[in-house]
Parts: C-alpha cells; sequence; structure tokens
C-alpha cells in the first residue's frame, strides 16, 4: 500500500467560476413558461437556501436544476423510456441566491421512470440540482426526493447515504404556507395600496369569487388587510401588511443590492441618460 498523494487545488479550481444576474434571463427560474404552451403535469414551487457547513447562508450562488417531464422522461437522446416527450418542458433551470441564501423555481413534479438496476425496478421521482458553492471545488450535485414515495424504500441510490439523517435532508417538506396564486395576488396589491376586489381580479384574471377566496386566506394569515376605503364607505380596500411585504420583496427580482450593481456596470454617460429618462417618466406619471 502505497500513501496517498496531496494534489493541492489550482487557483483556478479555488476562485471561480464568478456568476451574476446578468448570466441568467429571468424566465429560466420558471420552467414552466419556457415554451410557447404549458407543460403538463402538476406545478410545484421549489424553494429552499443555500447554507455552508456553518449553517451560514451562501449569497450570489449559481443553483441549476434538471428533471424527467410528468410522465418520467428526459429531453434526452439516451432516454429510451416508452413515455411520451412534453414539447413544452425543457426541464432545466437556473437560478441565483438572495442575500439570505434563498432561491426559487417554478417547475412540475416529475414522474418517476423504470431503469435496469434489478427486475422491473423503478427510480422514484427526483429533481437534480447543483450547487455551485463560492468555487469549482466546492460544487456539489444531488438530488432532492418527494415525501411520502414509496420506492425511496426500494432505491439504492437514496440508501447509498448510510446516514439517516442526512438521507431525511434529501426529502424535500411540503409548505402550504402561500401557493403560486396567493403570491401574485401580493404581488398586485403592492404597486397600487388600497386595490378593490374587483380590480384586482380582472388583473389577475381570475373569477371574483376565487379572488375573495384568496384574500380572505391571506388575510386570516396576516398577509393582506381589509379596511372600509375613505373615499367610499362601500367599498373595501385591499392592503398589505408588514409581512405581506417581506414576501413581496424576497420574490423581487430588482433587488437594490442587484440594481446598484447593473447601475454600476453602465458607463457614466449612459448611467446619466438613464437617470434622466427615469426622472421625466416619474414627473410625466405625476401630472397625468
Amino acid at each position: 500500500m502505497q500513501p496517498l498523494v496531496v494534489i493541492p487545488h489550482t487557483l483556478s479550481e479555488i476562485t471561480g467560476p464568478q456568476f451574476n444576474e446578468n448570466d441568467v434571463s429571468p424566465q429560466v427560474f420558471d420552467l414552466t413558461k419556457q415554451h410557447k404552451g404549458e407543460p403538463l403535469g402538476e406545478r410545484i414551487v421549489l424553494s429552499g437556501r443555500v447554507l455552508d457547513e456553518d449553517a451560514r447562508p451562501i449569497a450570489h450562488t449559481l443553483v441549476e436544476v434538471w428533471q424527467a417531464n410528468a410522465a418520467g422522461r428526459y429531453l434526452h437522446d439516451k432516454d429510451r423510456h416508452d413515455a411520451p416527450i412534453d414539447p413544452n418542458f425543457t426541464g432545466v433551470g437556473r437560478a441565483f441566491t438572495d442575500q439570505d441564501g434563498r432561491y426559487r423555481f417554478l417547475t412540475i413534479k416529475p414522474g418517476a421512470y423504470p431503469w435496469n438496476n434489478s427486475l422491473n425496478g423503478w427510480r422514484p421521482a427526483h429533481i437534480h440540482f447543483s450547487l455551485f458553492g463560492p468555487a469549482w471545488a466546492t460544487r456539489l450535485i444531488t438530488q432532492m426526493y418527494f415525501p411520502g414515495d414509496p420506492l425511496l424504500a426500494l432505491d439504492p441510490i437514496f440508501h447509498s447515504v448510510s446516514d439517516e439523517g442526512a438521507r431525511r435532508r434529501l426529502v424535500s417538506t411540503y409548505d402550504p404556507e402561500l401557493s403560486q396564486h396567493e403570491r401574485q395576488v401580493l404581488h398586485h396589491v403592492l404597486p397600487a395600496e388600497g386595490v378593490a376586489l374587483t380590480w384586482l381580479a380582472g388583473h389577475l384574471g381570475l373569477p371574483k369569487s376565487t379572488t375573495s377566496v384568496l384574500v380572505k386566506s391571506l388575510a386570516g394569515r396576516g398577509y393582506v388587510e381589509r379596511s372600509r376605503d375613505p373615499g367610499d364607505e362601500r367599498r373595501l380596500a385591499i392592503r398589505l401588511t408588514d409581512k405581506g411585504r417581506q414576501v413581496v420583496e424576497a420574490d423581487t427580482v430588482l433587488r437594490p443590492d442587484a440594481l446598484a450593481k447593473a447601475m454600476a456596470k453602465l458607463d457614466a454617460r449612459t448611467r446619466a441618460a438613464l437617470l434622466e429618462g427615469l426622472e421625466k417618466l416619474a414627473t410625466a406619471a405625476e401630472s397625468s
């Protein structure tokens, strides 16, 4: 037996790659909106946080996901599963973490698929993750599973993780706190304080009765409040609470720190022209 040889990391392994928000288009985080049509399957919001070994958030790092479609088939030449290909679902997404290490994707729940590891063997539904961290040497590729899947007990890849606690961390948890429609309500309320239910339903493209149920649920959990409109006592005005504002701010793509970075990349002449145009726009809006 020969002793192990230590190979030091090179500079490129511990200092790169350097990504920023301009490397990823905004729609890439939404796997359901990458084609002209709607993909088949159950829509899910996939969110979490990237932390280091000391539980500190890793900000502005690239998170990539890839997955099979709802029928359990990948859009790949070597996938021979006879399930149908979904022409409206590629199954690949990218997103950057925010200041607190949070990321968020919109996708569909993947299906299970057969493989040749055993007689009639099936892989449980899962989503692949690539987490870059601060450098190439820290990149982690892993898989996320879904709770209550009976195939987990039979899957050798899942059980290749010997530590039970670590296996549990591979399984996602269901968070019923906010649905996608509820988030859309919050985002529509923010720019127009004190909106009416009829206006809100029209802008969401939902029936007034459905919008009323959403607003009632959000109000019961402290995300919005309903009060009489001072200008019309017959009308209830819907407003965001501080709790609702926090959700919207966490979802906002143009965060102040990201906007400052983007502005810093512009030359002085372009920045001045942009600011002048914004001032004219604000003046026009106030006078209208």
